[in-house]
């Protein structure tokens, strides 16, 4: 994913499977964490069965990391980063 730019709004995904591999829901949660350690929590989406979104507006260059977490009939976690990349523009 990405690389991003200053300033960009980044979609972030989860895809939460059951044990069977079937599309599930549950309560699911995001956390971001910027370039300089702040972790954010930003409001996720579910526009399908076992689809989930959280959106982040970008606004420091260097490596973000985010982690979405399930609880409910599945639990489950996973990780991901992405690079944002600096700008000459203020």
């Amino acid at each position: 994913m990405g690389p991003f730019t200053i300033g960009q709004q980044v979609r972030l995904e989860c895809i939460l499977k059951d044990y069977d591999d079937a599309l599930t829901t549950g309560t699911v949660t995001c956390e971001v964490k910027d370039p300089s350690a702040v972790v954010t929590t930003p409001a996720t989406s579910t526009p399908t069965t076992g689809t989930y979104y959280a959106f982040v507006t970008v606004d420091e260059a260097g490596e973000w990391h985010y982690r979405f977490e399930s609880t409910g009939a599945t639990i489950s976690a996973g990780e991901g980063s992405f690079q944002v990349n600096p700008t000459e523009f203020p």
